[in-house]
């Protein structure tokens, strides 16, 4: 079982954060990502990003909660980017009722 890691990407931009998330991100991971969740609404940031690239699975229930925080983000202004190369992950993040922002590479997600 691939271990889950999670890493801020240092960026110069203060208006942006950028978190690595590479492993499996399933249900243990729920509270970790709550908890990131809640720290980026309390900040500025302009904009959000998740590199899933080195990710190989996302569970529904962590899925779920980055598709809320996404629409609440973008609902107070912000915008929101998960960087997917899985299909796998792809299929567990998309929703039909929520529109996403979703790129391939991190250069991509930050232009």
């Amino acid at each position: 079982m691939a271990r889950t890691r999670l890493e801020r990407v240092d960026l110069a931009d203060p208006s942006v954060a950028a978190f690595r998330i590479s492993g499996k991100l399933g249900f243990h991971e729920n509270k970790k990502i709550q908890n990131l969740i809640e720290e980026c609404m309390k900040r500025d940031f302009e904009r959000v990003v998740f590199d899933f690239s080195e990710l190989s699975s996302l569970g529904g229930g962590v899925a779920k909660i980055l598709r809320e925080f996404a629409g609440e983000f973008e609902a107070k202004g912000g915008s929101v980017v998960f960087v997917v190369t899985s299909d796998v992950v792809l299929q567990f993040l998309r929703d039909e009722k929520v529109q996403l922002e979703i790129c391939e590479t991190m250069e991509e997600a930050l232009g």
